[in-house]
Order: C-alpha cells, then structure tokens, then sequence
C-alpha cells in the first residue's frame, strides 16, 4: 500500500507481504488511510495513522472501504470505517469506531456492503448496498436501514455539504446521486442511459461539481464529470481500448 504527496510516493509500513490503501483523508496534520492486507490467502481490514499499520483484527474475512475522521475536542480523533466483512457465507456491511467493530443489521438475508459513512451532528450514517434480491442502494442512519434505491445500484461513497448528504450512485441505467433522500438524475456525456457511476462530490463557490465514470457501448467505462449537473464530458480518449474511472474530485483557486 503507498500514497503519494506532492508527486513522491510514500510507501505504508505492514507486516504482511501484501497490502491496499482505499481511502485517505488528513485531519489536524495528521494522515489517516484504510484499506486491508492479505495474511495466508485471506484479506482482513486495516488503517495506517501517520504511517503506522493497525489491523482491524477481524477474525473473517474482510475490507475497509472508506473513512471519515470525526475531529474531537479531546486529545485525539474519531476514526470511523466503513467496509464488509465475511462470515463464509455472505458479505455483511460493518464499521468500525475507534477500531470497535459494530455489523449492521438488515431486515432479511443476503450480502451488503459499506461504502461510505459519516456523523451529521449525533447521527451516524452509513452507505452501502443489499442484495436483496438484487443489488439496492441504501443508507443506515444509527444502524435503522432506508432503501432509496432499486435495480442494480450501491452508494459507493457520501459527503456532507451544508448540512446535506450527497450519497454517489453506481447504477446500471445511468448517472446519478442523492441529495438527502432526493434523486438527482445526470446528463449522459454521449446522451443515452447507459451504465454509469458518480463517485466524488465538492461544492466551490457555490457550483457544483461531480466526478465518476460512464460506460460506453463495448461496454468500456470512461472518466466524465458534471458541473452543476451539466455533462462537461470525458478527461480522456473515450474512443481507444482503455478503460478509467474516478474516485474523488476537489477544486482550488488558480
């Protein structure tokens, strides 16, 4: 696992052979990421702070996904994660505070998965999906699930701005998100509805704006962002062999 600053790879110190950082974040100088090493076959969840490797010491199976790092007015911060774990029979969504694990609950059977979380005053929000049947986007607000979504769809990641919930959508009619429990369909950038996914949201200067992937019709997915919610169109040639996606996107003064 590495990241990089300023063009210059860090590498992340772990005991085992193998390792992948997901998710990356920076609170009062300091360096959280999440991600999971592999130990004998067998990948378990773990987070580096400042470079020092922490296993989430799941005893299944499991991943970390995605952080957020609630800032505290004592000594040290919140470290919340969202990810999954394995019981040998289905992936369940799970989080971690503070390195405490805590599953969540679901109202029948059948997979899920944690993408994303975030406290929005003392309200802890997680994203995700169930399998149930197919693939529904859903969120879990202090562990009560609310499905906003059907069809084959997950939340892949959420952000609070101004006070409201952005939940980014992977969904296999089109691209969109959620404000709150709204949808927010956009634009194709080739017009059509084919598969696609918004990743990363960011509010500057009152516009804004939003990174993800479109698929084409091989099927290959492409980089594409909107501006309030206008396609702007790809980040690269979407008509050779290669395939690209986003994650996150941010915007500065010049």
């Amino acid at each position: 696992a590495c990241y990089w600053k300023n063009g210059k790879m860090v590498k992340l110190d772990c005991p085992y052979s193998n390792s992948s950082a997901q998710a990356i974040d920076i609170v009062n100088g300091s360096i959280y990421l999440c991600g999971f090493y592999r130990d004998s076959g067998t990948i378990f969840a773990c987070y580096w702070i400042d470079g020092v490797f922490h296993s989430l010491n799941s005893t299944n199976q499991s991943a970390a996904w995605n952080l957020s790092i609630q800032d505290s007015e004592s000594d040290s911060d919140v470290v919340l994660i969202a990810g999954q774990y394995d019981d040998g029979t289905d992936l369940h969504a799970c989080y971690w505070k503070d390195g405490v694990f805590s599953s969540l609950s679901l109202p029948s059977a059948g997979s899920s998965q944690a993408f994303g979380i975030v406290y929005k005053g003392d309200d802890l929000f997680v994203c995700g999906n169930h399998y149930n049947p197919g693939q529904k986007a859903c969120y879990w607000k202090n562990n009560i699930i609310t499905y906003l979504d059907s069809g084959t769809c997950s939340f892949m990641g959420m952000k609070i701005i101004n006070n409201d919930i952005y939940y980014m959508e992977e969904y296999n009619g089109g691209c969109r998100y959620f404000k709150n429990d709204n949808l927010i369909n956009l634009p194709y950038p080739l017009g059509g509805v084919n598969p696609g996914a918004s990743r990363g949201v960011c509010l500057f200067n009152d516009t804004l704006y939003i990174c993800g992937y479109a698929r084409d019709t091989v099927p290959r997915q492409h980089v594409c962002w909107w501006k309030d919610s206008k396609a702007m169109g790809f980040l690269e040639d979407n008509s050779g062999a290669n395939t690209s996606f986003a994650i996150d996107i941010a915007v500065k003064y010049k």
